[in-house]
């Protein structure tokens, strides 16, 4: 069919695209591509339920509605324009243009559903630098792929620059301005990839900002992704009717700015995607961001949005990692065995702490070591070695013990007034654009500076101190890297080291992955059950790694959004247990239980210095141990439906500087998966009070629909009990009480 009879076919007056409803039942009844007559763009499938309309030619083709045609709901501010980007003139000056702002604008049909828009930035730069209106020969066209299939639209921008005197610096790209959902926002709420998982209910009446492009170790809640604050690419915006969940979908994890913010009294959530472009700087160079951004319509809430993102991970993610029956191939057992951990510097006060602390848990014990070497810590990196007196006799004492050891090194920084830093690291420094290199500064008030992880000089200096502790020498059971899934990738621009300058995915792909599977390859054929940590859990680096240290885990407000995604692929484990309130910590273990983590990383003296609590984290920790085939390898299905008049607990966590205050509910409950197909359903009791509600359980919500279900209470002594069909379960927990119970078919 041709545009011509298109346009006969689905000819809609000017008058009546005017209108919002009218425009919406035209959204309907589409099945193609339209350009109408009044230069409106629309963009549809029959039966699909998501439609895009874009402006008009003359003003770029602004993004005006994303729509769904279900709940009607339209999700945009309209008037957006789809792209932006920062360019640099060989002159120094430094413009910022948007598509609306380009005077040249096509639009294409491919087929009945994907479109192709086209624009020309060559007229509007050479204004910019010289004035002229004349003519011009700059090269740089901007292309936006758009196809739409039944719930989502998937969009690829590319940017075709030919120029010698522009360079691309930065392109932004969606731009989206997110608006009330239906006719009141008391139900309106977004999700972010902060942390475990924020959500902010009401977005439109609070003042918030996630993402962003500061990467300053002082403040820590911003930087670029992969970072811990936006640990993966999507977020989603929903209702009780319907949602848009947001992502950039790149499987090799390109560095990136995933933003939302509101602020005042803006009547929109801005919500946009910053890609810092390779080789920026450099005249000529073309920008693609890998994958698609991916626009989907869902039903649901935070749980279905994670839902989305892990099935396009497992297909398309490179670091999805390979996993078996029993979870990864290549994580050892001992290690998805581990219930609870141990946080401790070396001492033999601490050592006899830890094993007494072991005996009290009664169950498998790792012990995350710091300060086992004679330099200061964040001091005179990378220089772990000569170790203090007594570490290898300490480190066997506990291993005969049955606690397994894993001491702490930092893969990422040099410190720069070490001897060799000049004569030997310097050349595989991270460098600014200027030539110097970056300086970071954490407690030792030391200069550290971060390294090129696609050098071999920091591949070699990392691989080197790993083998060296697992090695017979030492024999410790694995080592933990510190910052590798905490910090956001620096942008180098040392043309020596052959990698993009700047932007990209060369951070991953030529850095830190080949880094890792090198150093796992070593350890599978010399020392195959030994393995390795990072801290926090930035999602790209999880194939390199067996387990991640999720001791920031400590907000309001926060839900399992990361575990959702990644449950049974990478062990969690740990939270900072910081400041002496006995609820924050039993609080914490709680919520750290049915999030899937092993539980602790708590210092061992708490079984003398806070009886309660250590009793609290032994009743979890034994249900954590009883449920492995769960929490360590299974899958986290939907958290259970409670209702009733459970309490509130606000307890003072004593972690981050603006939430030292935590509220949260006194029940923490959960759902995993065992891949027998079994569903452990736990709940847990952090107050001192108790508390009776009504478990809501619906079969079908579980993939369980027409099936004869038993539902067995663990260590109960209640009857096993036959259900068919959702039914509503009093449960009964006693002051820091945990139950836990079993949903299996017949």
């Amino acid at each position: 069919m041709t545009i011509g009879e298109k346009r006969k076919y689905y000819l809609v007056s000017h008058t009546l695209r005017m209108s919002f409803m009218i425009s919406m039942l035209f959204f309907i009844s589409t099945v193609s591509c339209v350009l109408a007559d009044d230069g409106l763009l629309s963009i549809g499938r029959k039966n699909g339920r998501l439609a895009l309309e874009c402006g008009s030619r003359e003003k770029g083709y602004p993004l005006m509605r994303l729509y769904d045609t279900s709940s009607r709901i339209n999700f945009i501010q309209p008037d957006l324009p789809l792209w932006s980007a920062e360019l640099e003139h060989e002159s120094g000056k430094m413009v910022t243009l948007s598509s609306s702002d380009c005077d040249a604008c096509t639009v294409e049909t491919l087929s009945p559903f994907e479109a192709v828009l086209k624009w020309s930035l060559d007229n509007t730069l050479e204004k910019t630098v010289s004035g002229s209106t004349g003519d011009s020969n700059q090269g740089i066209t901007a292309v936006c792929y758009i196809k739409l299939e039944a719930e989502k639209a998937c969009l690829k921008l590319r940017m075709y620059n030919h120029s010698q005197t522009w360079s691309i610096r930065q392109v932004t790209f969606p731009d989206l301005k997110l608006q009330q959902l239906g006719k009141s926002d008391s139900d309106d709420a977004l999700v972010f990839p902060f942390a475990a998982g924020k959500v902010v209910r009401r977005p439109l009446a609070k003042v918030f900002g996630f993402g962003g492009e500061q990467n300053d170790p002082s403040t820590d809640r911003m930087g670029r992704y992969p970072n811990p604050w936006t640990n993966m690419q999507f977020c989603a915006y929903y209702d009780e009717k319907s949602g848009i969940y947001i992502a950039a979908e790149d499987p090799y994890a390109s560095v990136k700015s995933l933003n939302c913010e509101h602020t005042g009294d803006l009547p929109y959530v801005l919500c946009k995607i910053d890609w810092p472009v390779e080789n920026a700087g450099i005249a000529g160079n073309d920008f693609e961001h890998p994958g698609t951004v991916t626009l989907e319509i869902f039903n649901g809430d935070w749980f279905d949005a994670a839902k989305i993102y892990r099935k396009w991970l497992i297909g398309n993610a490179q670091w999805w990692p390979a996993m078996g029956p029993e979870g990864r191939f290549d994580t050892p057992d001992w290690m998805k065995n581990i219930a609870v951990w141990v946080l401790a510097s070396l001492n033999p006060q601490a050592v006899e702490q830890t094993i007494q602390f072991a005996e009290f848990m009664g169950v498998p014990t790792a012990l995350h070591l710091y300060n086992w070497h004679q330099v200061s810590f964040d001091n005179d990196y990378p220089h772990y070695f000569p170790v203090k007196d007594g570490f290898r006799e300490s480190v066997k004492k506990l291993q005969e013990a049955n606690i397994h050891v894993m001491p702490y090194i930092n893969a990422r920084l040099w410190d720069d007034d070490t001897g060799d830093f000049k004569t030997f690291a310097l050349p595989a420094a991270t460098k600014k654009e200027n030539g110097d290199y970056y300086i970071e500064q954490y407690g030792s008030k030391q200069n550290l500076v971060p390294m090129c992880p696609t050098t071999d000089i920091w591949q070699n200096t990392v691989k080197s101190i790993v083998m060296q502790l697992v090695g017979p020498q030492f024999d410790v059971d694995g080592v933990y890297l510190d910052q590798v899934s905490a910090m956001s990738p620096v942008l180098c621009f040392d043309q020596s080291h052959g990698h993009p300058l700047g932007g990209g995915h060369w951070w991953t792909t030529d850095g830190y992955w080949p880094m890792m599977e090198s150093l796992q390859s070593a350890l599978a054929r010399e020392y195959p059950d030994k393995m390795l940590t990072s801290e926090c859990n930035a999602e790209p680096y999880i194939r390199g790694f067996d387990g991640y240290l999720t001791w920031h885990f400590q907000f309001n407000d926060m839900v399992p959004l990361f575990s959702a995604v990644y449950g049974g692929t990478i062990q969690q484990f740990g939270r900072a247990f910081s400041g002496n309130d006995g609820a924050a910590h039993r609080m914490k273990i709680g919520q750290s239980l049915v999030f899937g983590e092993q539980l602790g990383w708590i210092n061992p003296s708490i079984i003398e210095s806070d009886i309660k609590t250590a009793e609290y984290l032994r009743r979890a920790a034994r249900m954590r141990y009883e449920f492995i085939p769960f929490l360590s390898w299974g899958e986290m299905m939907r958290p259970p439906e409670v209702q009733g008049n459970i309490p509130e607990i606000t307890a003072e966590w004593a972690w981050a500087r603006e939430e030292k205050m935590v509220t949260d509910s006194s029940v923490q409950s959960g759902a995993w998966k065992s891949p027998d197909g079994r569903i452990v359903f736990i709940f847990a009791n952090a107050s001192d009070d108790e508390i009776i509600f009504e478990w809501c359980f619906d079969p079908d919500i579980y993939g369980f629909k027409g099936k004869p279900l038993q539902l067995e209470a663990v260590n109960s002594g209640e009857e096993i009990r036959t259900v068919r069909k959702s039914v509503n379960k009093t449960v009964n927990l006693s002051s820091c009480e945990i139950k836990a119970y079993i949903v299996s078919p017949d």
